[in-house]
């Protein structure tokens, strides 16, 4: 994962880099159920959850039917938010999480394959389905998996870095995606 610390709040200071992006990592690994804000037609705030794979984690993809309104509005709007959450096991402590920002795009061939198998890693029983299979073929299917590129972040890893520790990153290109 490439990107740069651009701020800390809430009194914390910047962590070491190659340890936030090692928890980043890790968090994004696990958490699977991410909740995706999009603005509809009117302009008012929907939000969606879709299980959720990251790969590098600068993208994010889901699988969702075509017809979803919350893929047709993000579809004409592209930006989109997402948050992902770990569950305390205590109310309001040793809290994880992230707020990340992004714009659908429509993957190039390489980068389709590389977020379908790391998709199907994510989620076996897409495999066992067929689901993944007939995304690398290209058939006609219901739903799609679509990508968003991510572009900023705010992580919360209060075990690792610190209560109340808000570390704002920007997603920068690296030269691979793996």
């Amino acid at each position: 994962m490439n990107f740069i610390v651009s701020g800390c709040s809430g009194g914390g200071k910047a962590p070491d880099l190659a340890a936030l992006r090692d928890e980043a990592e890790r968090l994004l690994r696990d958490v699977g159920l991410a909740a995706y804000a999009v603005v509809d037609d009117e302009g008012l705030p929907r939000a969606n959850t879709a299980y959720t794979a990251y790969l590098s984690p600068r993208f994010a993809c889901f699988f969702s039917p075509k017809s979803a309104n919350h893929v047709v509005w993000l579809q004409r709007r592209a930006n989109c938010g997402l948050a992902l959450w770990r569950e305390p096991s205590q109310h309001g402590e040793g809290l994880e999480g992230a707020q990340l920002r992004g714009r659908l795009i429509a993957p190039d061939a390489a980068l389709r394959q590389d977020l379908i198998a790391a998709y199907g890693a994510r989620f076996p029983a897409t495999v066992a389905a067929g689901l993944i299979a007939g995304l690398v073929r290209g058939d006609d299917l219901a739903g799609d998996l679509y990508c968003v590129a991510l572009t900023h972040g705010t992580f919360l890893l209060e075990p690792h870095f610190g209560r109340r520790n808000y570390i704002s990153v920007e997603f920068v290109e690296s030269r691979s995606r793996a």
